[in-house]
């Protein structure tokens, strides 16, 4: 367990030298890009488009703001959930031409941009405060139970219509835990599109790093000392992102690199000014139990609750393993983007999930052998190879109906 401990201080401390150390070394006169500190409503209304930003709050009582460029009346709404340790401003980093919520609204439908609970939309609550561990007691369970499903009925309530969903990366466990656990919802939602699920994670390339399936007994340790944030989204960090990786030197090569590590290193389709824009706009909170619900995905090989270890288990579940979701229960129909190259999800876990679902809408395969999880939100090339068809395959058949 000690050496388990040392590996994991001592990657993280490598990582903190070379965001802290290395900036103060090679020095850069090059400015940051202006939009640092926009929010999403800033930089959407910076691109010219009229935007609104709207509160919901949860059954269990956090208030989430989510974010909409409104359509023309009756025009179908489509809710973009963004991935793990991110925000709604993930979907507008490519810029005004290359945005999927700008294509979106160019083609005439109402675009929404959620948000859950412990990002910067996300940290209100109507007893809770964010330094109180309790706030953070949140797994991806409770992102798909409570957060998306109220998402989805405001919108309901404010559009009286049904609403098509894109989900990226954690957004589409988010949304096919809701799905497989909340039939209630059947009704509210038209289609469900997913861009990389990373739900069958034992086959995923990132499922090879011994550190992280260490994770899950570091977890404990940081329970101990008080850390219920994941670390990588806290404001430190997004401090010295912002003011440590100027562009067009080593530190804004060593910080791309940081990044682009996670996802699959190749970034030949993402240009340096979305490269600039990810920096400044660096990964945003969430609490340690959502990764860890990853890390578990991941060494078991299944798509499943929590697992809060034997005790806890029989006395939440009533069982000493955590139920499975029901995958072959959900009646939404579900369509499926998948890259060659993604670190994250396999396409033998993209097949595997495609087969249990029983209302299947399609399952695309990226036709670019680098396509990487990365790609689906921040790639040129996304328009030609993902957009087109989620348009024409999918949305604009249903706009038609």
């Amino acid at each position: 367990m000690q050496k388990i401990i040392f590996h994991f201080l001592f990657v993280y401390s490598l990582f903190e030298f070379i965001h802290v150390v290395v900036p103060f070394i090679v020095r850069s006169n090059s400015p940051l890009v202006s939009n640092t500190h926009l929010s999403t409503a800033d930089l959407i209304q910076q691109d010219g488009y009229e935007v609104e930003s709207h509160d919901i709050i949860t059954e269990d009582g956090y208030v989430i703001t989510i974010q909409r460029i409104p359509g023309k009346y009756d025009s179908i709404p489509v809710l973009m959930l963004h991935g793990f340790c991110a925000d709604s401003e993930i979907w507008i980093m490519n810029g005004k031409n290359h945005s999927l919520p700008y294509i979106l609204a160019d083609t005439g439908f109402d675009v929404w941009l959620g948000n859950v609970r412990g990002n910067s939309y996300g940290k209100s609550h109507i007893y809770l405060s964010p330094s109180d561990p309790a706030f953070w007691n949140f797994s991806i369970h409770e992102l798909g139970m409570y957060d998306l499903p109220r998402i989805i009925l405001y919108i309901n309530e404010l559009t009286r219509q049904q609403v098509i969903i894109i989900g990226y990366s954690m957004g589409a466990s988010m949304g096919l835990i809701m799905n497989a656990n909340r039939h209630d919802m059947d009704y509210a939602v038209r289609l469900m599109i997913y861009f990389g699920p990373p739900i069958f994670m034992n086959t995923a390339v990132i499922s090879s790093n011994r550190l992280i399936h260490q994770f899950n007994h570091i977890k404990p340790l940081l329970d101990s000392i008080g850390i219920y944030v994941w670390p990588l989204g806290s404001d430190f960090i997004k401090y010295l992102a912002k003011n440590r990786c100027p562009s067009n030197n080593l530190t804004m090569k060593i910080c791309t690199e940081i990044i682009l590590s996670n996802f699959g290193y190749d970034h030949t389709h993402v240009s340096h000014s979305t490269l600039e824009m990810l920096i400044n706009h660096i990964t945003d909170t969430t609490s340690t139990m959502v990764m860890n619900h990853f890390v578990q995905w991941m060494g078991s090989g299944y798509f499943r609750q929590y697992d809060y270890g034997i005790l806890r288990n029989i006395i939440k579940y009533k069982r000493i393993i955590p139920p499975d979701y029901d995958l072959i229960g959900i009646k939404i129909p579900t369509a499926i983007f998948c890259g060659k190259s993604d670190a994250y999800v396999s396409l033998q876990a993209c097949y595997q999930l495609y087969n249990l679902l029983p209302n299947k809408a399609g399952l695309f395969k990226v036709d670019d052998d680098k396509f990487s999880h990365l790609h689906f939100g921040l790639a040129e090339n996304a328009h030609d190879l993902v957009y087109k068809k989620l348009l024409n395959d999918l949305i604009l058949p249903l706009s038609k109906n």
